[in-house]
């Protein structure tokens, strides 16, 4: 699991930032 920007994380996990 590779932790970057907030930004990357989106494309990893775009649902959970769609809250």
């Amino acid at each position: 699991m590779k932790q970057s920007n907030p930004a990357n994380h989106f494309s990893d996990h775009p649902f959970i930032y769609s809250i």
